[in-house]
């Protein structure tokens, strides 16, 4: 799959499950050091329509260490070496 495919994916599924993970449980504690959120404009693949996506640093973080992984394991497809993509 290609890395543009899996990262659109990541970005699809966080964005589906984020008002779910926004539901208010009561009353929840203060929280302290609220992260801020940072705003990047991505273009999906197939489209020239760019659009705002915005995580935090360590979502950002976690999504570009998974595309660089994935980058990596189609790289080394076919070499012989091992992926740990299935």
């Amino acid at each position: 799959m290609p890395m543009s495919l899996k990262f659109s994916l990541v970005l699809a599924v966080s964005l589906v499950a984020a008002p779910a993970l926004a539901q208010d449980a009561g009353n929840p504690a203060p929280v302290e050091a609220k992260e801020k959120k940072v705003c990047r404009r991505v273009t999906p693949t197939g489209s020239i329509v760019a659009k705002s996506v915005c995580h935090t640093k360590a979502e950002w973080k976690q999504i570009e260490e998974e595309n660089s992984r994935n980058t990596e394991a189609f790289r080394n497809r076919g070499k012989g070496r091992p992926t740990d993509l299935e």
